[in-house]
């Protein structure tokens, strides 16, 4: 340590010195250290290094706020490391700093490693999942925040680990809330670790008192929180100009007439002005025979093949939350435990914010008077919530056209004196870079597919443009492409998911187009699913992306929503783990905080989050994690539950995926998991209904599967040649390209979690990104449609369907009398256990069955409306559900096996019963 700690030292004196660096001679990396050290010196972070390194060595906690472009995402996790050297402790010091993103972890690691002159991967370096640059030398590591959870469930006293750095906590990710739980808990144990929490925005007293406020854990142990030091440090942004949805109109010249598409159908679409949701009717009573189980139990058939010939009342129950949340105070809604005196500061913050929001529509309206005649219309007819690609592509043409015409100061802010660009500004003569925001990646592609054929875009008109795009799914290689400088004469458009609003500096940006719209992750009640799903981003986020343009030089923004929508956007996001099921967050708590060490129940530990959700959210989670086996009746993890808790995904798509795995049928899994989270892989046009519903008839798989059916249209998809092939297929078939995208880049993501444990090679994940297929052990049942059905079965359980077939009727033909069939599913009826009767959806392959083989379903999505429809089902049969569904009971006397309590009754001699519960015991200990 001692040695380690003089080159250290040595090292950095040299750096500082700009004389030798590393113990080499250093002309060529003298002058970089030397430019390095002025280039940080300029920042506004530099005056605050002795503050923050005093802070950080008086207390366990330092809860920094900077302004952006104070740099504090790049200096302070160099200041601490920096002042351990000068004190001979840098051997023994090892930073981790957290970030959101992946990109933000290389960028910022690449970036330090850069500014210190040094390789990245020695001092400094950074892990995301799946890459890795680190070394024994490492003193400063970044890294995702799923990556230090993934340590604490290895390493829970973060043992050698000496400093914890959280950026980016005002975010509030599920993620970001639980690492504070956990580290609050932590510090009362390890009173050496020091925790710096980094935030964008003023909200540093809620972080302090939280970390100053003991909890049930640190109370019972006797051990007193210390004081949390508050750091401020300012920034520094240049001058941006505004403008809103009335002003991109007017320089467009789009207009949006009352029967166009991009117009208003029934409510406005602004933002805080969603439509309300209908109003269902109430159900239909439960038929009393199914709800009694009067009927006889049917027969188990002995032979699998007969499988799906049996005939069985199955309701099924399925739980159900709902998040809501729009434009409320959550604060008011979740702090029971303020005093009188705090709530009523909130509830007067509140009607303040409310005063604020109503001079600004007023305002708005003002403004808007000065606008012409034509635009003014159009603000009157437009819905806001729709994403207007050719606008988009109008507006790049339109900044395009007025920078080679007019200069880069056309449309750009100016400082005080009025000039645009400082004299020794770089960036005054390039073409300056547009960086777009749009939701997710099906955006992102389709928008650069629609600019680059373009009649607004014609090279002629607007010069070169380079489309680079920018989220989460994309490669580091493609990600690290977005901060290269465009060739000469060549302008950059970024177009980016809300990754390019933090911790990600794109120097070159000029202009920022901001759509407004985010995918948040929320709860979709239908189908039980933690979804990411499009939504209004909040005020604070809005301002954010409005700083992307101001970082290195004067800019522009351009927000596709009007002055009266920014006015209606919240001021914050809730934080997430007010507004997502919390069954992930569940099983990560029983793997990090075993009641044995103190962690307690789970609604004791989320009692103690910065901002505890509601109990009743927390029950609703406790109860589909036990109905998915993850959990037992003592909130036990369960072996599929501690598999399900290192995967980063939905808990009923995680156990879907393994028991694809385990079955041998993974790829049609990969499908269906991947589909069930995305869009609607069919559409149904209004005026092409019936073509539609034709197609996807033509698609259908036998075994009467919407699930199989959209497993089938991928691979056929997949299958065509090229991209053009691809679009004429999707068009012929009534398909979503963008759709079938998703599920593309899904399918992987998914497949790379499987490998991370354990339950694909690598090479199946290397196959299935180069081929499309893995193939090998993990799909030699991939074609068996009752293995991939039973997979279904083990995710969708307990959310079943019973098919109860009418009367048996018969005709007399010439050669006697037979059964009559039924026609149409018309005669038909079927029920859940929870609302009673509902109806296959119009858009099901099964809505026209006639007559099921076997009279258990399964599905997906459950819609209510002036009906409760059930869609995305997939007919099984009796051994997929006893052996994969709920609990099962053998009653020797009666011949009887049971499920569930007896909900689900079959006949089935002993030596069928004994079999099926030696089977099922088998399956449970997998």
């Amino acid at each position: 340590l001692e040695k380690e700690n003089v080159r250290l030292k040595l090292a950095q004196e040299a750096y500082f010195g700009s004389t030798r660096i590393g113990g080499k001679s250093a002309s060529a990396d003298g002058a970089r250290a030397s430019a390095m050290v002025a280039s940080r010196a300029n920042l506004p972070a530099s005056g605050s290094r002795e503050e923050v390194t005093s802070a950080v060595a008086c207390s366990p906690v330092v809860v920094l706020s900077g302004e952006t472009g104070c740099g504090k995402s790049t200096q302070v996790p160099q200041f601490i490391l920096e002042r351990a050297i000068v004190e001979n402790r840098g051997a023994e010091t090892n930073i981790v700093c957290t970030q959101p993103r992946r990109i933000s972890a290389i960028g910022l690691a690449e970036r330090v490693a850069a500014e210190r002159v040094e390789r990245c991967g020695d001092v400094v370096g950074y892990s995301v999942r799946l890459e890795s640059k680190l070394s024994e030398k490492t003193r400063l590591h970044f890294c995702t925040m799923g990556i230090l959870l993934r340590r604490l469930l290895s390493d829970p006293s973060l043992s050698g680990v000496t400093h914890v750095v959280l950026d980016e906590v005002h975010e509030r990710s599920v993620e970001s809330d639980l690492l504070l739980l956990l580290l609050r808990r932590l510090l009362n144990k390890r009173r050496d670790l020091r925790v710096v929490l980094m935030s964008a925005t003023a909200d540093a007293d809620f972080f302090a008192a939280y970390f100053e406020k003991p909890d049930a854990a640190s109370v019972a142990a006797g051990v007193t929180p210390t004081a949390a030091i508050k750091v401020f440090i300012k920034g520094f942004t240049h001058p941006v100009r505004e403008y809103f949805l009335e002003d991109v109109l007017e320089m467009t010249g789009f207009a949006v007439g009352k029967g166009s598409k991009w117009a208003v159908k029934k409510a406005k679409g602004a933002p805080g002005e969603a439509p309300p949701a209908d109003r269902p009717d109430p159900p239909d009573a439960v038929d009393k025979n199914v709800a009694d189980g009067a009927e006889d139990a049917p027969a188990i058939p002995e032979d699998w093949e007969d499988d799906d010939d049996v005939r069985a009342p199955a309701p099924a129950s399925v739980a159900r939350a709902s998040v809501a949340l729009a434009n409320e105070d959550w604060t008011v809604l979740t702090d029971s435990g303020r005093d009188g005196s705090e709530r009523k500061r909130v509830k007067e913050s509140a009607a303040e914010r409310e005063r604020v929001r109503q001079d600004e529509l007023a305002e708005a309206s003002r403004r808007l008077s000065e606008y012409s005649d034509a635009t003014q219309r159009s603000i009157a007819n437009v819905d806001e919530s729709l994403l207007n690609y050719e606008l988009i592509e109008m507006l790049i043409g339109a900044i395009a056209r007025a920078e080679r015409e007019n200069g880069a100061g056309a449309l750009v802010a100016r400082f005080a004196d009025g000039a645009v660009f400082d004299e020794n500004n770089k960036n005054a003569k390039d073409l300056g870079a547009v960086l777009v925001f749009l939701p997710g990646q099906m955006e992102i592609t389709r928008l650069i597919r629609d600019c680059e054929r373009s009649r607004h875009l014609r090279e002629e008109d607007v010069g070169r443009l380079q489309f680079l795009p920018l989220y989460g799914a994309l490669s580091s290689n493609d990600q690290r492409r977005i901060f290269a400088r465009a060739p000469p004469g060549v302008r950059k458009v970024v177009v980016a998911t809300n990754i390019a609003e933090t911790s990600v500096t794109i120097d070159d940006v000029r202009y920022v187009i901001d759509t407004g719209r985010a995918k948040e992750m929320g709860y979709d009640s239908s189908r039980g699913l933690s979804v990411l799903a499009d939504a209004w981003i909040s005020r604070a986020a809005s301002m954010q992306r409005r700083g992307r343009a101001g970082r290195t030089a004067p800019g522009a923004c351009f927000a596709l929503f009007s002055r009266r929508g920014r006015a209606n956007l919240t001021p914050h996001q809730p934080p997430e783990m007010l507004r997502t099921p919390l069954q992930q967050l569940c099983l990560n708590i029983k793997a990090l905080t075993p009641s044995g060490d103190g962690g307690g129940s789970i609604m004791q530990t989320l009692a103690s989050a910065p901002t505890p959700p509601a109990a009743e959210a927390v029950q609703t989670a406790l109860r589909e994690l036990r109905a998915l086996r993850a959990l037992d009746a003592a909130e036990t993890l369960t072996p599929l539950g501690r598999h399900v808790a290192h995967m980063p995904v939905d808990a009923r798509i995680g156990k879907m995926l393994l028991f694809g795995a385990l079955l041998g049928c993974l790829d049609p899994i990969l499908t269906i998991a991947a589909s069930m989270a995305g869009r609607p892989v069919f559409v149904s046009p209004k005026d092409a209904k019936a073509e539609a519903d034709a197609a996807k008839r033509r698609l259908a798989s036998p075994g009467k599967s919407d699930h199989l059916t959209v497993a089938s249209a991928y691979a056929q998809w997949q299958k065509c040649g090229g991209a053009s092939a691809r679009r004429a297929f999707c068009e012929k078939n009534f398909l979503s390209q963008q759709a079938l995208e998703g599920v593309h880049a899904s399918r992987q993501d998914y497949a790379a979690v499987l490998a991370d444990l354990g339950f694909v090679s690598r090479e199946y994940l290397a196959k299935l990104k180069r081929e499309g297929v893995g193939g090998g052990v993990a799909d030699r049942n991939a074609g068996v449609g009752r293995v991939v059905k039973a997979a279904l079965v083990a995710g969708f359980y307990p959310q079943v369907v019973s098919v109860r077939h009418p009367e048996t009727k018969f005709v007399q033909t010439a050669g006697g009398t037979v059964e009559r069939e039924s026609r149409d599913g018309r005669e038909l009826k079927f029920f859940c256990e929870d609302v009673g009767r509902v109806f296959l959806h119009p858009s099901s392959v099964n809505a026209s069955a006639g007559k099921f083989e076997s009279p258990w379903l399964v599905f997906g999505e459950r819609v209510e409306t002036a009906r409760v429809y059930v869609r995305d089902c997939t007919m099984v049969g009796a051994y997929a559900l006893l052996l994969f569904g709920g609990d099962v009971e053998v009653d020797h006397e009666r011949g009887r096996v049971t499920m569930d309590g007896g909900w689900a009754q079959f006949s089935a001699p002993a030596r069928i019963g004994v079999l099926i519960r030696e089977m099922r015991a088998a399956v449970d200990k997998l």
